[in-house]
């Protein structure tokens, strides 16, 4: 399974230069626009990455069980790690995350608790953590395509397709569920209420991006050359 995983990788990398190549060309021609037909195959691409279950990672298991012993346990998990609780259905595929309490910024925590609530079979939590991350995606697309089109007005098109269809970010945040694309959306937005002068606004967000993945605090300094650059 390994094997056909890089494979693919390697064939799917080789095929996004190729088709972003031939993109380029059009946008620097001036006539670059997504079609119809483009933009729905790439919804088809996103959401067939997205029903793949995770198998190169076990992060996105961690996740669950995560929201796991919140909600049905009411465990803390920054004192509990998950191997102290009784998980039987999720604990062996979680890996060394099992055996220490959470890292995780506390809205992150919190996030996982809400969705394993609202979902107690494991199949609908699991699918349910992957279309928001879908939904997130997406979202983080659109805000790309409105920070590009400050910048210039046709570029938009150009940079949706490099996000979305990033082979790389397909492998780890749609098909492995990795929680990054959260604090990626909320991080997209500060950066666009930055560009646009709403500083309250774009601190707001930018404060609930770090507590969603603390390591985003260190792109703090970026905010300090948006006006400058807008």
């Amino acid at each position: 399974a390994m094997f056909v995983y890089g494979i693919r990788s390697v064939v799917g990398i080789f095929l996004y230069f190729c088709i972003f190549l031939a993109f380029y060309s059009k946008y620097r021609s001036g006539k670059f626009e997504l079609t119809v037909f483009q933009k729905s195959l790439i919804l088809l691409i996103l959401v067939a990455n997205t029903i793949t279950p995770p198998f190169s990672s076990n992060d996105f298991y961690y996740y669950m069980g995560l929201g796991r012993i919140q909600a049905y346990q009411n465990v803390n998990p920054y004192l509990v790690p998950i191997s102290k609780t009784p998980l039987p259905e999720i604990t062996a595929s979680i890996g060394v995350w099992v055996d220490i309490p959470t890292m995780y910024a506390p809205f992150l925590t919190y996030f996982y608790k809400v969705v394993a609530s609202v979902s107690n079979n494991l199949i609908l939590h699991g699918f349910l953590l992957k279309f928001l991350a879908l939904f997130a995606y997406l979202v983080s697309g659109y805000m790309s395509f409105k920070i590009a089109n400050i910048y210039s007005a046709k570029i938009g098109g150009l940079v949706v397709f490099a996000f979305l269809l990033n082979p790389l970010s397909l492998d780890e945040i749609l098909i492995n569920g990795h929680n990054d694309i959260f604090a990626i959306l909320f991080f997209l937005g500060a950066v666009y209420l930055g560009l646009t002068a709403r500083y309250i606004l774009a601190s707001g967000l930018f404060f609930m991006t770090v507590f969603i993945k603390f390591p985003f605090l260190a792109l703090a300094p970026l905010f300090l050359f948006l006006p400058k650059r807008n």
